[in-house]
């Protein structure tokens, strides 16, 4: 089977391998824990190995101060985590021009022998410090390096008593003993001396750090690292890593001076694998943009940034050219590209720069070398990382837009899956497209695992670049995520059939080549490791190798063995070739070029594919082959050559439409591919069966009434393997049409909320979730009747269906619309006098309501019931309010007609009322007396306050509904006045003081109200009262007998009259008696006395109106005194003189 598939692909397989292709898979590593400026914390240093195949191997230290092992499951990842104290190197370790220091301080990741290649990482980590690094296999490996660094801004620090300086550095590692190297340094951008430095031992190493006192500001960018030949052997490989130990960057746009610190840490790619187009994708999160460089690595360097001329670089040159802690950034995805081969390394500011505006994700210096698009990569295991505060971690990705479908990944070993970011197409690289990847924080989300970390797998069909990086609080990490290394300039072999430099295919022919910089006179070819064969010369007169590639400048010249080799065992076998020539580029008369053929068996061809609906959708097929190196070529026979030259196809994972076959076909397809060494696999092949296209059937005529339950109508999809189907249908009238899905049948109730007859028709049915596997119907249709249901409403016109009348008042026609299925009604609840008919398909209800109720009114529902077809009968309702008349009834024992004193009460009258009354209006009554309504109880009540139109009248009339009222009914309350009596105008005033036998000034009361006369009592005598009409008279002169001084007389007139209250007035008579003086016995009124002499007392009694005496005539020497009614004459007198006594009486005050 094998024979036919090379005779069948012979054309296409053809192709001679030019160039040594590596990817950063691989076997042996070498990397160093290089000096690093510590925050708070000595750093950490983790080596990360992943592979897509389980793998074990050792991690060992030149110096043997370390030693581990690991074991990975396929797609798995081990951290081996090294100690600071026997790997760190510090600033004390460094090599100078000056002095050189060879240090046992590398450490090599090795496969053990026999097991699958791996993907080795490295980072390094500490307090507030991170920085990673892909780390490039030793067949990778060349003798030319540049270092690559930045502007060297860094911060010392001390810790524990030592102190770490920030310095631009660079680490070389022998993979070969007796490696010389040659270093011309460059500070800032000047260049300095070349020196040397022998490297004893593979695994010996240097740290290169500038002893200049401006060391601290010196960026070693440009610095040139190659080896050359030494006094026994030629130019060997060097594994190199550039960067500093410290340093911040900030911004030009916006102006922005960094502040934060973190060591740049990158493995160096050798100059022979530049390239020329490169896709720099600035860092998620950096607003800002990111800083980058340009290296150029030859003379006369033209560099373009989306196709526009930017700088013209020589060799070890850098654009932007600026040695700055300010650089200019870039913000947008640009295609950088060179005519000769250059280095493009990417750059993640200080957290203050990133125009992010700070938070958890804002990160910090880093550095990461990009790879050329030419140098991509299809399939690469990475890790991701939470390790130092990172809290973000993301991919960029670049590759042809064509090919985005295929890319897929695998998070620890999961199925492979698209990405969840969205592909952006690069503007200035037409054809490419770009991927910010926001990947799961470790330890979360589906497939995580536990620790820190994630393996993850990238897989595509067609090659890709990428960058993997973590952002953290001032922390950052980032790395090439991939590369597909290729020398151009590396010994190996042709092949008819096979693209691998180092690689062929059990059995077939292949030629070894050998590339040398120079003209060879002659080469030793030890070939003795091949099975069969010895070694041998060959010779060149000069100018004649085989063919001669390169530039003018530096060619590059080709030699072989003329022989065809075959192996036929697998395995790795050793070809050494020593050349010899005047010239050999610095690197010796004669060199020794060693390299591995691997000679490797066929893979296993195997495949998947989609099973298809219908013949109409193309199948997916899917390479499934097992083989240990990579397929290049593939081809397809899907056994149905009905499809012409669509029938074979030349790709991975082709996808084939099927010939549309009359009846379900099984197709046999057959399928073969090529690795990149050049083996073919045996023809495999299978069975895809192909269904035809669907049909279906509709089911489910029926008659129902409006609203009845929803008869069911029938899809049934026949004719597929499919489970499901999707129906087109519609439904006329209407003519929307509707998809419903089914496996393989469905049933959907017709609604019935519309009368009519419906036509249901069935245009076309689908293979659910396929847009091709579609047929369209003819001849399938089915009818749903509804009939409709009974309908009543109120008529146009109609009077109102509720209505309120008075007891025999016609009501307004009430009309109801018969409809739908209603061909009649019947009316139920109407009051006596109201009927109701029907006349085509309006009921009529007219009449006069004269039913016999209680109370004021009775309320009449009715009921319209239709009659006609059997579906759902219509009801109506409406009511007629019938209201009586008013009726007003004197309730028994009230008298309505009643005399009563002026502001007394009346005795209360009731009325009761009944009918349509409910309350009563009353006019004529008098002031104080007022009515009430307390449920159908009238009543009178109150007292009259006037007697101004006494006797009142009154009317009742009754309120209520619009009804017949009540004939009025009336009273008469007849009010009579209260007495009064007031002292008369002119009349003397009603108190009088007169003294004894003075006739007092006539006293006169006017008598009013119901007063008619009038008695006085209390007078004194000698005063009487008369009555002359309604005035009252007191008068006479008063003459009583009484003690004393005087005597008052309190009088009161009291009205006489009709039976309301009696008025009462009040005075009062004084009479005053007239003066008394008495004097008492035994006083002498008349003395003879010495002078000087006291005389015998002289007492006189008062009375009657006398309260007091004057007296004349007393001698000097004798006084008088009143005390009460006594008056006393007292003394001695001083003249000797008769006197005669006067006494004058004091009169009491008369008060008028």
């Amino acid at each position: 089977m094998r024979k036919f598939v090379l005779l069948s692909l012979a054309v296409i397989l053809f192709a001679t391998a030019s160039a040594q292709d590596f990817s950063n898979k691989g076997k042996d590593f070498y990397l160093c824990f290089p000096q690093h400026v510590p925050s708070g914390t000595l750093a950490s240093l983790s080596i990360w190995i992943t592979s897509d195949k389980a793998s074990t191997g050792t991690v060992t230290m030149a110096s043997g101060a370390f030693s581990a092992t690991f074991n990975i499951a396929a797609n798995g990842l081990a951290e081996i985590q090294v100690p600071f104290n026997v790997a760190h190197i510090s600033n004390g370790e460094s090599t100078t021009e000056f002095a050189t220091q060879i240090l046992k301080k590398s450490i090599r990741v090795k496969v053990d022998p026999g097991k699958p290649a791996v993907v080795a990482y490295v980072q390094q980590w500490g307090n507030a410090r991170s920085a990673a690094s892909l780390l490039l296999p030793v067949n990778v490996l060349g003798k030319k390096y540049f270092a690559v660094s930045f502007n060297q801004a860094g911060s010392d620090a001390t810790l524990g008593g030592n102190t770490y300086r920030a310095r631009s550095q660079f680490q070389i590692i022998a993979t070969k003993d007796n490696s010389v190297v040659q270093i011309t340094p460059v500070k800032n951008g000047v260049k300095g001396t070349a020196f040397t430095v022998t490297l004893p031992l593979a695994g010996d190493m240097i740290q290169y750090q500038s002893p200049d006192g401006a060391a601290a500001t010196q960026d070693l960018t440009g610095t040139v690292i190659e080896s050359i030949a030494s006094g026994s052997g030629g130019c060997l490989p060097i594994a190199v890593f550039s960067g500093s130990s410290n340093l911040t960057m900030g911004t030009q746009t916006p102006n922005c001076n960094g502040g934060s610190y973190d060591p740049l840490f990158q493995q160096l790619y050798p100059v022979n694998t530049w390239g020329e187009n490169f896709g720099f994708i600035p860092l998620a999160n950096y607003p800002s943009g990111v800083p980058y460089r340009v290296m150029a690595s030859e003379d006369n360097t033209s560099v373009y940034f989306n196709g526009v001329l930017v700088a013209t670089l020589n060799t070890g040159q850098i654009y932007p050219a600026a040695y700055t802690a300010n650089p200019v950034t870039l913000n947008a995805p640009t295609y950088i590209s060179a005519d000769k081969p250059i280095c493009v390394a990417e750059y993640a500011q200080s957290s203050g720069c990133a125009g992010n505006g700070g938070g958890a994700n804002q990160g910090d210096p880093d550095m990461v070398i990009l790879n050329p698009i030419e140098q991509n990569i299809s399939d690469i295991t990475i890790f991701s990382t939470k390790q130092q505060v990172i809290n973000s971690q993301w991919i960029n990705v670049l590759m042809k837009t064509i090919a985005i479908p295929s890319f897929k990944i695998s998070r620890n070993g999961c199925a492979l899956a698209p990405p969840t970011g969205t592909w952006q197409p690069v503007a200035g690289l037409p054809g490419y497209s770009y991927l910010r990847e926001l990947l799961p924080v470790p330890g979360s989300g589906p497939c995580a695992v536990g620790g820190v970390s994630d393996s993850y797998r990238l897989v595509a069909d067609s090659g890709f670049n990428a960058i993997a990086y973590g952002l953290g609080t001032n922390e950052t990490y980032a790395y090439s995520a991939g590369t597909y290394v290729k020398d151009n300039n590396a010994p190996g072999v042709s092949t008819g059939y096979g693209i691998e430099n180092n690689k062929v295919c059990i059995g077939l022919p292949f030629k070894i080549k050998l590339p040398l910089p120079y003209i060879a006179d002659s080469i030793y070819w030890d070939i003795s490791s091949l099975p069969g064969y010895t070694n041998t010369w060959t010779y060149y007169p000069p100018g004649t190798p085989d063919s001669i590639t390169g530039t003018a400048f530096r060619p590059i010249y080709w030699y072989s063995l003329p022989t065809n080799f075959i192996v036929n065992t697998t395995g790795t076998y050793v070809i050494k070739a020593t050349t010899y020539s005047q010239n050999t580029d610095g690197c010796g008369n004669e060199q020794d070029v060693e390299f591995e053929i691997e000679v490797t068996g066929p893979p296993t061809a195997g495949f998947s594919w989609s099973t298809p609906n219908c013949f109409a959708e193309s199948v997916q097929f899917t390479d499934a082959s097992s083989s240990t190196n990579p397929i290049y070529k593939w081809w397809w026979d899907f056994g149905d050559p009905a499809s012409g030259a669509n029938n074979n196809a030349i790709t991975a994972n082709p996808t084939h439409t099927f010939t549309a076959p009359s009846t379900p076909t099984t197709y046999d397809v057959r399928y073969v591919n090529i690795t990149t060494p050049g083996c073919v696999s045996d023809t495999i092949h299978h069975l895809v069966q192909v269904a035809q296209l669907p049909s279906a059937t509709i089911d489910g005529t029926n008659t129902v009434c409006l609203n009845s339950a929803p008869p069911p109508v029938v899809f049934t999809g026949t004719g597929s393997t499919a489970g499901s189907y999707t129906f087109y249908y519609k439904i006329t009238p209407g003519g929307v049409q509707v998809p419903i899905i089914g496996s393989p049948s469905i049933t959907i109730n017709a609604p019935t909320n519309v009368a009519g007859t419906f036509v249901y028709t069935l245009d076309s049915v689908r293979i659910t979730g396929s847009a091709l596997c579609v047929k369209t119907i003819a001849g399938q249709q089915m009818t749903i009747t509804v009939n409709p249901n009974h309908t009543v409403a109120l008529a146009a016109g109609s009077g109102p269906a509720i209505q309120t009348r008075c007891i025999n008042n016609a009501i307004v026609d009430i009309k109801y619309d018969l409809g739908g299925g209603a061909t009649g009604a019947t009316v139920t609840g109407l009051p006596a006098g109201v009927t109701f008919s029907v006349t085509g398909t309006v009921l009529t209800i007219t009449g006069t309501p004269n039913p016999v109720f209680p109370g004021a009114s009775a309320t009449y529902p009715y009921t319209v019931n239709t009659t006609g077809n059997t579906c759902l009968v219509a009801t109506a309702t409406g009511s007629i309010t019938v209201n009586a008349d008013h009726k007003l009834t004197l309730n028994a024992g009230s008298i309505t007609t009643q005399t009563v004193c002026i502001n007394t009460l009346i005795t209360n009258i009731f009325y009761t009322l009944d009918g349509g009354a409910t309350g009563v209006t009353i006019t004529g009554l008098p002031a104080g007396v007022t009515y009430s309504v307390a449920g159908n109880t009238v009543t009178i009540t109150g007292a009259p306050n006037t007697t101004v139109g006494s006797p009142f009248t009154y009317t009742i009339n009754t309120t209520g509904n619009g009804c017949l009222t009540a004939p009025p009914l009336s009273g008469t309350i007849t009010v009579n006045p209260n007495h009064t009596v007031a002292l008369a105008a002119g009349s003397g005033p009603a108190i009088q003081t007169r003294c004894i036998n003075n006739a007092i000034v006539d006293i006169k009361y006017d008598l009013g109200g119901g007063a008619t006369g009038a008695t006085v009592t209390g007078l004194p005598a000698g005063v009487t009262f008369s009555v002359t009409g309604t005035v009252l008279t007191i008068t006479g002169t008063p003459n009583p007998v009484f003690p004393g001084a005087s005597a008052t007389y309190p009088y009161t007139v009291s009205t006489t009259g009709n039976t309301c209250l009696v008025a009462t007035a009040t005075g009062s008579i004084t009479v005053n008696a007239d003066h008394k003086l008495t004097l008492n016995a035994g006083s002498i009124t008349t003395q003879t006395v010495c002078i000087n002499t006291l005389i015998t007392n002289i007492f006189y009694t008062l009375d009657g109106g006398a309260t007091g005496v004057t007296i004349t005539g007393l001698p000097a020497g004798v006084t008088y005194s009143v005390a009460g009614n006594t008056v006393t004459i007292t003394g001695a007198p001083k003249l000797q003189w008769v006197h005669r006594l006067l006494i004058q009486l004091i009169p009491r005050v008369m008060v008028a």
